[in-house]
């Protein structure tokens, strides 16, 4: 059973394919109005054959009328045919409108005019085509097939011969179990509808709500960035100004070649901050690159070194640089090795208590 129910659901799904214009499975709301015109077409024209069928046996004499009727309903059916070559439905809706009411009114004058058994499902038909298109399509719907009353009833005033007096008690039955059966449809498919856009309005405030958290966090993110940002530029520029004023105080040489050393240790630290600065920026773009070429990473670790003596040496640390060969090529950035290499050693700095070893 499940596999006759695939099956079915398959082929429906090629069917669809072949029939609708492929924007249209775009929109969902623009597929489910194509689908429903889809369905329904499909679905009333093929009940209507076993209705006919059954009318024919009730009054055989009324063969003509039921065969204009029946061809009448065949154009319905090939009007879908339009939703395939337009991007959305409004024009196909419009059409079916169009060729539907006047398929309304041809059958039921047709068929006994005023005691027409084909009234039953007028009443429903502007609810059907508002449902599937626009009010404006119902509206149209409703005005057009009360006016078609209208005329058929002033005809049948005026004595005007429809030739059949209406229809025997199982065939307004049937028409009628058909009616009923078509607004419970309508109905269920509102029903499905209603369920999704405001599954769609639930989806969406989750979205919105989760964008909002996302900048809020995100602006969270950026204004402990800008703290965190002046803290660390405070203390470089606090020691290149004391260390500028402490060079301009003394004459002593040896003095001033330890101030001029703080200071290019202070200096390289506002540019390690700098270089964090732009590579968050670059990675914000997406344009983070790596040039690879080779590199003598023996002469990087030993720059590291005499870079950051003085900074552990002012904190009581001892630091070491330890296993390394007199000359180690590899291939890498040699600006993102020293810029990793440089924070692992500061971090280091900072929160060590004895000794760092650079291995």
């Amino acid at each position: 059973m499940l596999e006759l129910w695939s099956m079915i659901l398959r082929a429906l799904s090629r069917l669809e394919r072949v029939l609708l214009h492929p924007s249209l499975f775009k929109d969902p709301d623009e597929l489910g109005r194509a689908r429903l015109m889809l369905l329904t077409c499909f679905i009333a024209c093929t009940l209507l054959i076993p209705v006919l069928l059954f009318a024919h046996s009730q009054k055989p004499e009324q063969l003509s009328v039921n065969m204009v009727v029946l061809a009448g309903h065949i154009v319905v059916m090939i009007s879908v045919l339009s939703l395939r070559f337009f991007e959305t439905t409004s024009i196909p809706v419009s059409l079916l409108t169009i060729i539907a009411s006047a398929q309304l009114l041809h059958a039921a004058f047709w068929s006994g005019g005023p005691n027409s058994v084909v009234l039953l499902t007028y009443p429903i038909a502007p609810v059907f085509f508002g449902l599937l298109g626009r009010p404006v399509h119902g509206i149209s719907n409703a005005v057009i097939l009360v006016l078609g009353m209208c005329a058929m009833y002033v005809l049948g005033e005026s004595g005007f011969d429809f030739r059949i007096s209406g229809p025997t008690d199982e065939v307004y039955l049937v028409t009628l179990g058909w009616s009923i059966l078509t607004a419970l449809g309508m109905a269920t498919f509102a029903s499905q509808q209603a369920l999704a856009m405001r599954m769609r309005m639930v989806d969406q405030l989750d979205r919105r709500t989760q964008a909002e958290q996302d900048a809020l966090a995100a602006r969270e993110a950026k204004d402990w960035f800008i703290a965190y940002l002046s803290h660390e530029m405070r203390s470089p520029l606090s020691v290149i100004s004391g260390g500028v004023d402490l060079l301009h105080h003394t004459d002593n040489p040896q003095a001033q070649r330890r101030h001029l050393k703080v200071l290019k240790s202070a200096t390289a630290g506002m540019v390690r901050l700098m270089d964090d600065v732009l590579d968050i920026s670059a990675l914000e773009r997406g344009q983070v690159r790596l040039d690879v070429v080779p590199m003598d990473l023996s002469s990087l670790l030993r720059t590291l070194e005499t870079e950051f003596a003085d900074s552990a040496k002012a904190k009581g640390l001892y630091m070491s640089l330890e296993g390394h060969a007199p000359d180690v090529r590899v291939s890498g950035d040699p600006q993102r090795v020293r810029q990793v290499l440089s924070n692992l050693v500061d971090n280091a700095i900072k929160f060590a208590s004895s000794t760092i070893d650079v291995r």
